[in-house]
């Protein structure tokens, strides 16, 4: 028997292209799973390392707490995944979506030179996609930013300023995605 699930819903106002007809649509409501609401038990390197940021239908993500790149990790909130091809044929586009959420936040705060997305699980084998924000003034450009420097965490007073930068250009991008409330509750009931 599943659990019963608890939905956080987002009632967001705004106009979004539809895609099949050349007029623009409302878009009222998309579901975010709290993070309380948790199926799945973070790794603990993962723990260690991250600060959360948010849920989304799927993932949930975190920062990583280094501040020589701009780092997110999304974790999909299904029980001993270990790599992206265990995702069911529905949870996979939701995945892709959510990490193009990513993408376009990192893209949108920090203006970064290239995005580099992966999803490696050598250490951790928890499944969780890497998205970071690379530049050519960065410590370890162009090289992988793995083992090349030990993290610097942020400073106090930047972290609460970068997390609530961060939670609000997501909420700006969850507009532009088709919502996931359907999705959600016909995958969970």
């Amino acid at each position: 028997m599943q659990s019963p699930k608890i939905l956080t819903l987002l009632f967001v106002q705004a106009l979004v292209n539809h895609p099949h007809l050349n007029v623009m649509v409302p878009l009222f409501l998309i579901a975010i799973k709290p993070v309380t609401m948790k199926q799945t038990k973070l790794h603990p390197l993962l723990a260690k390392d991250c600060l959360t940021v948010l849920s989304l239908s799927l993932c949930d993500v975190f920062l990583m707490n280094d501040c020589q790149y701009p780092w997110l990790i999304l974790v999909p909130d299904r029980p001993g995944l270990r790599d992206l091809d265990e995702l069911t044929a529905e949870e996979t586009p939701l995945v892709y979506t959510e990490i193009q959420q990513a993408c376009r936040v990192l893209r949108r705060l920090f203006n970064p030179t290239k995005l580099n997305v992966a999803a490696l699980g050598n250490i951790v084998p928890q499944l969780h996609i890497h998205v970071i924000a690379r530049f050519t003034t960065d410590p370890a450009w162009p090289k992988p930013i793995w083992g090349y420097h030990p993290p610097i965490i942020y400073p106090s007073d930047q972290l609460e300023d970068l997390l609530t930068r961060l939670r609000d250009s997501f909420g700006c991008h969850l507009s532009s995605t088709e919502s996931h409330y359907e999705k959600f509750t016909a995958r969970n009931h």
